[in-house]
Order: structure tokens, then sequence, then C-alpha cells
């Protein structure tokens, strides 16, 4: 039976335990631990991404016991209690979810996996797809035509999707069978019993050659083995009572709506301020809200005149940002090519300094440009905004220039509010700052500015064994 629809049913526990063991020593400048909570994001996002799912919900164990715990007081006795640094991102993974707009699932007395069992079927009932998405064996057990799981794979990549051949390619028993071979190999995390002595393999060879756990204990004297045969023998209530715990539950008092599951989309202003918040850099500006669309005027200081009028208007405007284009990083080994200027929104300009005379004729010479930039640069009275105040003020020293007014450095700023950060491009620093991002180049107009000549090359200074050093 084709599937007109496909829900997409996210085992949540199971993926955010994953995530807080797959990613270590993550955190907030603050302390707050985020290792689950960024793990479990970016699975969902390259799920969004790759499968862009119709419907789609994000079920979760509800907390305190289940009735499993009813039906075997030592289900789950052995499990420590929840690590702390996990406890404390719970809110913060149900605040994803609500930012992605991903409808969220619990049922108080049955677990994730019971939920999705019972979805599953009801699905199945109606005609519609299913994708389990988890790492969990136990839900390997609801494949079946038009249902598969899909393992996203530790760190959201890589992803495995099986089918009824995949399970079966890699357990060695159909779909229908693994809760066979689960009761009989137990899980010692869950403190499911199993029987003792038998393993993965002889698990999958007894259900191979015999069928069912029942089967399998009914036909015990068969078995060639010796320590198999005593074993089922001796446990043979311990391996009912291990498929009952490992069979799923497909009555939960749940119903599936698949108007209540549709996925709409992201709220891009609350997902911004959460990762902005978690500290997520990428995906806050992946989420950020578009800048609005300012008319912009970005031009060449081409002549002499050019570059007086634009002093006018940057001294008018009493404040000034200014970036001094270079050849090297270092400030004593760096040549200037130009200086880029900006005293408002939408409003810059670019003064050359070391291009060539062929490329840029009319151009100013440096002398003459610096001379006209100097009064301005030099007054104390307009603030100076820089991303490289101490190079810029040592690169325009040797110019001759003393910059006063550097009263801020963005770079430097950034830098104290997070010093844990890998790296401080300046375009990563305004995002962040502005919490926006541009709209596309095709949607905004803009006056496009000349395109710059091409830097020369830095002098080369000759060494004593005749090569160069930059």
């Amino acid at each position: 039976m084709a599937s007109a629809q496909t829900v997409y049913l996210v085992d949540g526990s199971g993926q955010f335990h994953r995530a807080f063991h797959a990613i270590r020593g993550l955190a907030t400048s603050k302390g707050l631990p985020t290792n689950a909570t960024y793990g479990f994001t970016t699975m969902l996002r390259k799920l969004l991404a790759d499968e862009k799912p119709g419907h789609i919900a994000v079920v979760f164990d509800p907390p305190g016991k289940t009735f499993r715990h009813a039906d075997y007081a030592g289900y789950k006795a052995n499990r420590p209690p929840m690590d702390k640094d996990l406890a404390l991102q719970l809110p913060y993974i149900r605040r994803v979810c609500e930012a992605l707009r991903m409808p969220l699932v619990e049922v108080a007395g049955f677990e994730a996996d019971d939920v999705i069992a019972t979805l599953v079927r009801q699905a199945r009932e109606r005609g519609i797809g299913v994708v389990v998405v988890s790492a969990d064996k136990d839900l390997l057990q609801l494949v079946q035509d038009h249902v598969r799981v899909l393992n996203p794979g530790r760190d959201g990549s890589g992803s495995t999707s099986y089918d009824s051949k995949a399970v079966e390619e890699k357990w060695g028993v159909p779909p229908g069978r693994i809760v066979d071979v689960l009761a009989l190999v137990g899980d010692s995390v869950d403190n499911i019993p199993g029987v003792a002595g038998i393993g993965d393999k002889g698990a999958r060879d007894l259900v191979r050659e015999f069928g069912s756990v029942e089967a399998v204990l009914e036909n015990a004297d068969k078995v060639k083995r010796a320590a198999y045969r005593e074993g089922l023998k001796a446990h043979r209530a311990e391996a009912l009572l291990s498929k009952q715990l490992v069979t799923l539950r497909r009555d939960v008092p749940v119903e599936l709506d698949m108007a209540g599951l549709e996925f709409v989309g992201p709220d891009h202003a609350a997902a911004h301020a959460l990762f902005k918040e978690l500290e997520f850099q990428v995906l806050a500006r992946e989420f950020a809200p578009e800048l609005p669309n300012v008319s912009a005027e970005h031009r060449l200081a081409m002549t002499a005149a050019d570059v007086e009028e634009l002093v006018k208007e940057a001294r008018a405007a009493g404040r000034l940002a200014l970036g001094v284009v270079v050849t090297s990083e270092q400030a004593m080994r760096a040549h200037p090519l130009g200086i880029a200027l900006a005293w408002a929104a939408g409003r810059s300009a670019y003064v050359p300094l070391g291009h060539s005379a062929i490329d840029l004729p009319q151009a100013p010479t440096r002398t003459d440009a610096v001379a006209a930039l100097r009064p301005l640069l030099e007054d104390a009275s307009v603030p100076k905004v820089s991303a490289h105040a101490k190079r810029d003020q040592v690169v325009l020293g040797r110019l001759g220039v003393a910059v006063a007014g550097l009263g801020f450095d963005t770079l430097l700023a950034s830098y104290l509010l997070d010093p844990g950060r890998r790296a401080y491009a300046l375009e990563d620093v305004a995002t962040w700052a502005s919490g926006a991002r541009r709209a596309p180049t095709a949607s905004r107009p803009r006056t496009r500015p000349p395109i710059p000549p091409r830097a020369p090359r830095a002098p080369r200074r000759s060494s004593c064994c005749g090569s160069s050093s930059r």
C-alpha cells in the first residue's frame, strides 16, 4: 500500500542522551553545559535539511516510573541518577523543539518507544508512512512496509536508513524477530536479565533456527551447545519476562493527529534568541532576522576633491569608523594600500594610498591623500572606531599621522566578551552584535561601488642567500 503522507517520529530522549555522551566539554562563557543541546540541535537541523519532513513529532520519556517498573521491580535499577549537566540542559532541549516549532509528545507512564510504536500502528492503519529517527535497536522491531528507522549518526552525519532488508542484513533476523534476539541477550543498561551465557551471535543463531523465544524454549533439548541448552532450561522465566519487557506497547493512550504534527517551519526570532543565549554562533547567524533594506552609497575617492568631500561629511557626522587596508597583519611589516572610512549607515568610502598610477591615473598621490585626511584623523573631538586599532595606529603613524580619538577596538572588545572563541572575524562579530543577517543580494537594492584595482605585491627584501622574505 503506497503512502500519500509520511510522518517523522523522533526519539527525543534517546537522541539527547546520545548527544550528551558523544560531545564533551561544550559550555557557554557563563559555564552552562550545552553539549547535549548542541548535538541534539544539529541532529534536528540536518534532519530538516536532508529529509524535509512535512509532518514531525519529537517524543520524550515522561518523568517518573512507567508500567515496566510495575511489571518488574528491577527494571533500570542499575542506572545511576541522571548526570546533573544533562539535567540542566533538558529545559533548553525542549526550548529548541519549540523554537523550531516541532510538536512534542509525551505520555505519563509510558516510554517514548511505546508512544512511537502506538503512533506507528495508527499511521499504518491509515495508510501513512513513518520514519522513526533513533539509534535505539529496540525500535527496529517496528520496521515494516512503509516504516523505516533512520539512525542519524553520532554527530548528526552519516545517517543510516533501515528498512526490512537492511535490518535482516545487519541482525541476521527479520524485524519481527528483533524482540526475540533482544530477549535472549538481555540488556545490562536497563537491567533486563535475558538468558545467562547467550550473546548476540548465539541469540541470532537460535532465533534463525527455531523462531520466537517461546519456540526456542520449547526446543531447548534440541540445542546443540550445552551452555545454551542448560541456560535456556535454567532461565526460562527470565527469558519470557525479558521478551515482555523489550516488546513495545502499541496501545498507549495517544492519538495520531496529522494536522497537529504538520511542520510549518522554525520561529526564526525565537531560534535566533535561543541560539544567541546558548552561544551557538553559527546557528544564531543562520536564524538571524534580515536587516531592513537600507539605501547605501559606497564610494571610491578617485580625486583630491573626492577626499576633501568625504572628510567634510565625516566631520559633520561627528564620528568615524576606519580601517587601513594593509599588505600584512604585522604592523611593522605592513604597507598601506588604502583607508576605508564610514561615518553613517550606508555611507562609506575608500581612499587608495598604494595602488598603481596606471590603474588609477586620477587618484591623488599618497602624500596629498594623507594630507587631506590628517586633520580629520588627528582630531580627538571626532570619536573613532577600528577593528584593529593598534595596527592602524602603527601603520598610519609611519605615514606621519598621529591618530587621535580612537576609543573602541571591535575585535578586542569581542575577545573580552568571549575569550573562548576560536576566531574573531569582523563579519562574524558584526552579525553577532547586530543580531541580524543580510537579505540576499538579489532582494535588496544597492549601489554597486567601483571595484578597487588589484593590490600591488608587497615589496620584497633580499636575503644573504638570494632568497626573499615577505
